[in-house]
């Protein structure tokens, strides 16, 4: 039988933390353990140390379950290592918390790009545009799937437009060569 009291719940991630990271202090809070493991798992980023990052942010994530910042991080980093379905779920669990963020939404437009659905990679790039229209990642990658699509002279267009805004945005230079 699982005991659902705060006390029993915070009893067993006190004990998964010091099972899983005996290195780590116990803080006096949720929230400082929290903190703890985003800075734990932003300087095993900044040493190379993939593996412990996950963890951390992983860690991180089921203290605070309604924070995106772990589901975003680890979805950039599966990307990075081109584990596409496993960044698509984490770019979910952010959209689900943030669902206007314009970095969820570029980076879950790029992952369903990447995967092939392109329709799904234009409608999210084209709400991320409705946020910001001048949100250069978005632009460039609807773009791009139109140019892909063989839409060459409206993704000219929208490059076009964009460049008038934003001349020295090297980015949309490039998606336009």
């Amino acid at each position: 039988m699982i005991d659902k009291s705060k006390e029993a719940t915070a009893a067993q991630l006190e004990k998964k933390k010091a099972e899983d990271l005996p290195d780590m202090q116990v803080s006096g809070t949720v929230l400082d353990a929290y903190v703890e493991h985003m800075d734990n798992a932003e300087q095993a980023i900044g040493e190379k140390n993939l593996p412990r990052a996950i963890i951390e942010f992983e860690a991180a994530s089921l203290l605070r379950p309604n924070m995106s910042h772990p589901y975003l991080t680890l979805g950039q980093i599966m990307k990075q290592n081109g584990n596409m379905m496993e960044a698509l779920r984490n770019y979910e669990k952010a959209y689900d918390l943030q669902p206007n963020n314009l970095t969820v939404l570029s980076n879950l437009a790029e992952v369903m790009f990447e995967l092939g659905d392109n329709e799904a990679a234009k409608g999210i790039a084209c709400d991320a545009i409705a946020i910001d229209d001048s949100f250069v990642p978005a632009i460039a990658l609807l773009a791009t799937v139109l140019g892909i699509e063989g839409d060459t002279d409206q993704a000219t267009e929208l490059l076009r437009c964009a460049i008038e805004e934003q001349p020295e945005e090297a980015s949309l230079w490039h998606a336009l060569a």
